[in-house]
């Protein structure tokens, strides 16, 4: 079958393989529950990632911030959101999963 890319089916083939095919899927902005699940679910491979990442944080917390942001106009908002719907339903996708997963995993 063809994939076109930003087709309706491959988004849903795309939440298909994250639900199937991966354990987790971790997103940056929530970068530490997306370790302890990791260490959680995939310890052979991550255990002590969280500690790892901690210490990093606390070395590099500054780094790559931007403390001059322009503003974006709101037509410019609206036609990004609508170029990527998609993506963005995957990531909400990814990110409720996520967070289902902390329930299940770790808010036992």
């Amino acid at each position: 079958m063809d994939w076109i890319v930003g087709s309706r089916h491959a988004l849903q083939e795309a939440k298909r393989v994250v639900s199937e095919e991966y354990s987790v899927v971790g997103l940056v902005e929530h970068m530490d529950l997306s370790l302890t699940l990791m260490e959680t679910l995939v310890p052979r491979y991550f255990t002590g990632a969280v500690r790892i990442y901690k210490k990093i944080k606390k070395v590099d917390n500054n780094i790559n911030i931007n403390h001059q942001k322009p503003q974006v106009p709101l037509a410019v908002k609206k036609k990004l959101v609508h170029m990527f719907s998609n993506d963005m339903d995957l990531y909400n996708f990814v990110e409720q999963r996520l967070f289902q997963q902390r329930r299940k995993f770790l808010l036992h």
